[in-house]
């Protein structure tokens, strides 16, 4: 296994963008807005055969995101700013933690059953991710100067190119690490059930009154 260690400053707080530092209260008021969605909103016919597929495609990306998720955190975890990794999932394409959880924030959408909201979730997420990820290659570049360059030309930054792929081989993981990492990574999993657990409690009447109200019925 090859990989490029930065011989520079591990703990450089000035490497830490603004865009990083806001990147979590960003993410947060996109989640209580997309929670509001998900709890008092609700499709014409939520019962529909599409909106019950749009629900399993949304369990599948979940998942999947959370695999993603996990089995690149295998590969760094512990080693961020330290190592350059190019290989695993990091060889499919720059920032595997990123495409896992655009997946799985789609999944939640349509678990939702408010596709409405999948453009505007694109949307942000080529705006969003794009500037953070800028902000991070900045850094990386300052840290690994030439062999970052090469990484860039070589590996696509979200789009994965399964023709590239490389395999790691045997790999050192600290397993405290590992277990955080995945239970962050669950949080798509509790959301799912959340929401079924909210659907049903919209759909549940108690003297004539939904239990939770349907305060925004989306077009589609």
């Amino acid at each position: 296994m090859t990989t490029i260690e930065n011989r520079g400053p591990q703990n450089d707080e000035t490497m830490v963008t603004i865009v990083e530092r806001l990147r979590k209260p960003i993410s947060w008021l996109s989640g209580i807005f997309g929670a509001f969605m998900a709890i008092f909103s609700a499709p014409p016919n939520p019962s529909a055969v599409f909106y019950e597929w749009m629900e399993i495609l949304g369990l599948a990306l979940i998942i999947a995101a959370l695999l993603g998720r996990i089995w690149s955190n295998l590969h760094i975890v512990g080693s961020k700013n330290t190592v350059l990794y190019h290989l695993g999932p990091y060889s499919l394409c720059r920032n595997p933690l990123y495409v896992s959880s655009f997946l799985g924030m789609t999944g939640v959408l349509l678990a939702t059953k408010t596709p409405l909201l999948l453009p505007p979730l694109i949307l942000w997420f080529m705006i969003y991710y794009r500037w953070t990820v800028s902000a991070e290659e900045r850094r990386l570049r300052a840290l690994f100067g030439e062999h970052f360059e090469t990484y860039c030309r070589e590996t696509p930054r979200f789009v994965p190119r399964f023709s590239n792929y490389r395999p790691a081989g045997e790999i050192t993981v600290n397993l405290a690490l590992i277990f955080r990492r995945v239970a962050d990574s669950m949080w798509f999993l509790w959301i799912f059930v959340i929401l079924e657990i909210i659907d049903l409690l919209k759909h549940t009447t108690l003297n004539g009154h939904n239990l939770i109200p349907i305060l925004v019925q989306t077009p589609f």
